[in-house]
């Protein structure tokens, strides 16, 4: 019994060797390069105008040697360096927070635990992690990362007294109307950011060309309850010299009409410009136009009349159109925070699968699917206050 005893523990001895011996060689192969990746604040990539005072920050590991990523590791400590400029981060001063070395696995929502955050501060961060692989036998070495690529997140406007601008409103007829507002500076700005806060949607206009590419901003709230702001960098758009901000605005949800509030916060030459909304900006309607009502089941249509263009509605300079300055209006009820989802984008262009004429200047378009979006038409030879009518729906039209 006792041989037999002696057999099996030696067995087992030369088994554990084989697996230590095969587990080395694979850890010789393994060599990885480990570095954070997919860095976010709040959920998002490199977001403006938040108003989390303690942002919570997150990262995945990568190996750049991995398509599928860091096989095999675990992470056993990080350390986060946020600092108030980009020369401080490279030069791994986190002025405004830097966390040492913190011992566990935690990637995700990380509270920022530094200096006390304020309106409109830009905040540059990186992490570097230290990852343990299953694949080296134990005791496991600890693998420290490089720094990740930098990241970034900049503050909203996080108290009442931070918004200079006044709300401003415009009459109840007015659905869609542009509104703008012309200014002077003297040097191009160093930076510029603008809030938006409109009650209803809008489209962000800088000397003639859009801001982003989204669309329907902001997202949909209960106006009875909050409103949303987005915050938008223009720095590369604005100039020395005359400029123009300007915004397409649209009522949708807001049955009370439309309400905007828009600041514009710039540093040039080292010092602080700000224009808000006020009694000095002025409006247009513009070349569209709320049909019948919105409600469930019966949202209306919507005019366009293409006689009201106004090509350089946007652009310093304009002298086109009638342009009326805007009314101030109370403080609508709701607090204001800022949108904290990802901005409505266009998602696909979907060509025209079929056109069948139906009868004497009436055509069935078929796009082969059901779809939300906006129709882009090409109609050469119209001439002035001819009509067009088009009638959407999800099943074939009947004449």
């Amino acid at each position: 019994m006792k041989k037999m005893i002696i057999r099996v523990n030696a067995l087992m001895v030369s088994i554990w060797s084989v697996a230590v011996m095969a587990a080395a060689d694979e850890a010789g192969k393994f060599k990885p390069n480990i570095h954070p990746s997919d860095l976010r604040c709040e959920s998002l990539v490199n977001p403006l105008g938040i108003d989390a005072q303690k942002p919570r920050l997150s990262w995945v590991l990568k190996d750049s040697g991995q398509e599928s990523g860091a096989r095999g590791l675990m992470q056993v400590a990080y350390q986060i360096v946020v600092s108030s400029t980009p020369e401080l981060l490279a030069k791994d001063q986190g002025d405004l927070w830097d966390s040492g070395r913190v011992e566990g696995d935690q990637n995700i929502q990380v509270e920022y635990k530094g200096a006390l955050l304020d309106s409109r501060m830009r905040c540059h961060w990186k992490v570097k992690v230290w990852t343990s692989s299953n694949l080296i036998p134990a005791p496991r070495p600890l693998i420290p990362s490089s720094w990740s690529k930098p990241a970034m997140w900049t503050m909203g406007l996080l108290m009442p007294d931070a918004w200079n601008a006044k709300w401003i409103s415009f009459p109840a007829a007015e659905t869609s109307p542009w509104m703008r507002k012309e200014f002077n500076l003297k040097a191009k700005p160093d930076a510029a950011m603008v809030f938006v806060n409109v009650r209803g949607y809008y489209e962000l206009y800088v000397n003639g060309q859009k801001v982003g590419e989204d669309v329907l901003s902001p997202a949909v709230s209960d106006l009875r309850k909050r409103s949303l702001y987005r915050t938008h960098d223009i720095s590369k758009l604005l100039r020395s010299g005359d400029n123009c901000i300007g915004l397409w605005l649209g009522r949708g949800w807001s049955r009370s009409g439309i309400q905007a509030r828009v600041q514009l916060n710039m540093t040039a030459v080292g010092q602080d410009v700000v224009i808000g909304t006020d009694q000095s900006w002025t409006f247009s309607p513009s070349t569209h136009s709320q049909l019948g009502t919105w409600k469930w089941g019966d949202f209306g249509g919507e005019s366009i009349d293409a006689r009201r263009d106004i090509s350089d509605w946007s652009q310093a300079g304009c002298k086109t159109g009638d342009w009326i300055p805007v009314a101030q209006c109370d403080t609508p009820a709701g607090i204001v925070v800022a949108q904290s989802c990802e901005p409505n984008r266009i998602g696909a262009v979907i060509p025209l699968a079929k056109c069948t004429a139906l009868g004497a200047n009436t055509w069935e378009l078929d796009f082969g699917t059901n779809l939300t979006g906006w129709l882009r038409i090409k109609m050469p030879g119209l001439e002035a206050g001819q009509k067009v009518v088009m009638r959407l729906a999800d099943k074939r039209f009947q004449t």
